[in-house]
């Protein structure tokens, strides 16, 4: 979730300075896609925004104790550090983001757990709206009641 949560940031972020016409013309976007990666051993989660994205020196820190770009006292800059730790230290997965100034950015989360299944998983045929995440209690899919996912 506070994945989600910095990226509803930097959408508000690149509102600023625009004109209600300007942000109707070129809405604000996240866009959450899962998917299992080819061999099945993986599983995917994209988060990408259409926001202001980041700097070089930001994309080195991103994941930091906390590094923030907020003003003192808007936020702890936990948020993503934790996330990290969660996804890497705990789940032995990858969190890596790709992103370039003006381009918005696109976190992808790969988490293990899927090489135990010895037939192959379905692909995943939807992503998740935002209202599922929230509603589900952050369930981002479910494939089948198979031991496997």
């Amino acid at each position: 979730m506070n994945v989600l949560a910095h990226a509803i940031d930097a959408l508000e972020e690149s509102n600023k300075g625009r004109s209600f016409s300007e942000i109707k013309a070129l809405p604000n976007r996240i866009t959450v896609q899962t998917a299992l990666s080819e061999d099945q051993t993986q599983v995917l989660i994209r988060i990408k925004d259409n926001g202001v994205g980041m700097s070089a020196e930001v994309k080195e820190n991103i994941f930091n104790h906390l590094f923030t770009t907020k003003p003192v006292g808007q936020e702890t800059g936990l948020g993503l550090s934790i996330a990290h730790q969660i996804v890497v230290e705990k789940h032995g997965g990858t969190l890596l983001v790709n992103s370039s100034l003006g381009q918005g950015s696109e976190l992808v989360i790969s988490i293990p757990g899927l090489a135990l299944c010895s037939r192959p998983l379905p692909q995943l045929v939807r992503s998740p709206k935002i209202s599922d995440l929230v509603r589900t209690n952050i369930r981002i899919f479910r494939v089948s009641k198979s031991p496997c996912v």
